[in-house]
């Protein structure tokens, strides 16, 4: 026996142990009903996530939760305080280079600012980050987002029209969000999980890439009329 074995294998110390203690343990879910946690019933994920607005653990379980979660496992109900479609989203920014803070998301979701964030919750993420910028406080979109999922509101990456802005949401993905959408299209996502991706349905996305795709096809008659002239 190596004495590298011998120090692995000696009783651990009582501050070891609190170190080393299982984090779940200390989840606020624990009292819940496992049916009530892992229900697909939206009326029951609300009510867990705001079990989970007060556990201490919520960032730990949510990159626990990521982590395992691939195209062949994949939890059912409210894990990290999310629920099955934000964690998707989630899943989708990180394939574009996109992860949040979950420390930084924690704070912004802690009463003192999620007040603030409250009067922001229709706003796209990438807008209030950029509000939060304007009042000396650093914060990606994707940090943002998740912290606006644990106060409760959507986080949708559209947010709500501004005044005066009278556009359909489907000519909203079209105007703003060609490029995203097309990036994600190409590394093989489906088209509904794009549209999940940014907070909307599958057939205000199928309708932006048809218009697209209409308008190229006539840019591409005009540029072929210039040529032939």
């Amino acid at each position: 026996m190596t004495a590298t074995t011998r120090l692995l294998t000696r009783p651990a110390s009582p501050a070891t142990r609190r170190i080393a203690k299982p984090w779940r343990t200390s989840a606020a879910c624990r009292p819940l009903d496992l049916d009530l946690v892992f229900s697909d019933r939206s009326s029951d994920q609300a009510q867990v996530q705001g079990t989970c607005r007060a556990c201490p653990v919520r960032a730990r379980c949510l990159t626990d939760a990521v982590d395992y979660e691939k195209p062949q496992h994949r939890l059912y109900g409210v894990a990290g305080g999310l629920t099955p479609v934000q964690r998707g989203a989630l899943r989708v920014h990180t394939l574009l280079g996109e992860y949040p803070d979950l420390g930084q998301a924690r704070m912004l979701s802690a009463p003192r600012f999620a007040a603030v964030l409250h009067g922001w919750r229709g706003w796209p993420p990438n807008v209030i980050a950029e509000q939060l910028r304007r009042n000396g406080v650093i914060a990606t979109a994707v940090t943002v987002r998740v912290a606006l999922w644990w106060t409760g509101a959507k986080g949708s990456l559209l947010g709500s029209a501004s005044a005066g802005d009278e556009r359909l949401m489907w000519e909203r993905v079209r105007d703003d969000h060609r490029q995203v959408v097309e990036d994600l299209l190409g590394l093989g996502l489906a088209r509904r999980n794009v549209a999940l991706f940014l907070g909307t349905s599958d057939e205000q996305v199928k309708s932006a890439v048809a218009a697209w795709r209409r308008q190229d096809k006539k840019t591409a008659a005009r540029a072929a009329e210039v040529w032939a002239a």
